[in-house]
């Protein structure tokens, strides 16, 4: 009914003090990740929810890419 989202460290083992959360569209296939940054994990998490929406309506989110290992499509921006 919703959008799972999926909340990992990305610290590299505790040197960065990172988070990544990525925000999944289960009807499409489609994902989304974002980073957060602070040594506070709960401002960490903040940010990285803020930045995955930031700039996006609910509507837009069935736009999500799909993930994909092709090189091309990795280096080239939308």
């Amino acid at each position: 009914q919703g959008f799972p989202v999926l909340v990992k460290d990305a610290s590299l083992g505790g040197e960065f003090p990172v988070m990544c959360v990525t925000l999944m569209n289960p009807r499409t296939g489609g994902v989304f990740a974002s980073f957060g940054a602070h040594p506070s994990f709960e401002v960490a998490l903040e940010r990285s929810l803020t930045e995955l929406l930031q700039g996006r309506s609910f509507e837009g989110l069935n736009d999500l890419p799909q993930p994909t290992f092709e090189s091309h499509a990795l280096t080239e921006p939308n």
